[in-house]
């Protein structure tokens, strides 16, 4: 009888256990978490008929970073525990070029560790006037991007970016 009572409990100790410690679909999987993060990102993004900027004419800084009245600038900063990751390679994935488009997809983040894309509107502005696009930059395992191909590395990081198009 006490064994009965013992694997009685075993089996509803087990059962529980099993049911709460995850899930066999994605969208109730645990994210996996790693020593990378992206922070500081600028978004969402309001894009208007002369650029993203703020200035009219001439030259612009955003962020501490000079360029013409008509591109937009894009950052984000990449973080290692925490920590500025400097010479770390993040990329916008492509995106509709009716949208406008981003000068580099590929840039290596800066010494206070921002990735930089600029991006220049769309030439036909007015047929997407009111809409609000999601683009993406992602950072990939820098280990396998040495030891392979980008095609085959693993994305860790995904940041969106809002375009709203005023």
């Amino acid at each position: 009888m006490i064994k009965t009572i013992i694997h009685g409990f075993l089996l509803i100790i087990m059962a529980v256990f099993i049911t709460a410690c995850g899930a066999d679909n994605k969208e109730n999987a645990p994210q996996a978490t790693g020593p990378y993060s992206f922070f500081n990102a600028t978004n969402p993004i309001t894009i208007t008929r002369n650029g993203g900027t703020s200035c009219t004419s001439g030259s612009c800084i955003n962020n501490g970073i000079s360029a013409d009245a008509n591109t937009t600038i894009i950052t984000v900063q990449l973080l290692k525990n925490g920590v500025v990751e400097t010479g770390q390679t993040v990329q916008m994935l492509p995106f509709d070029y009716k949208y406008g488009f981003v000068e580099e997809l590929v840039v290596t983040t800066t010494t206070n560790g921002y990735a930089v894309f600029n991006y220049q509107p769309a030439e036909n502005y007015d047929a997407i006037i009111g809409q609000d696009i999601t683009i993406h930059a992602v950072f990939l395992d820098p280990e396998a991007v040495l030891t392979s191909s980008t095609a085959t590395a693993k994305e860790l990081l995904r940041q969106d970016f809002v375009l709203q198009f005023r």
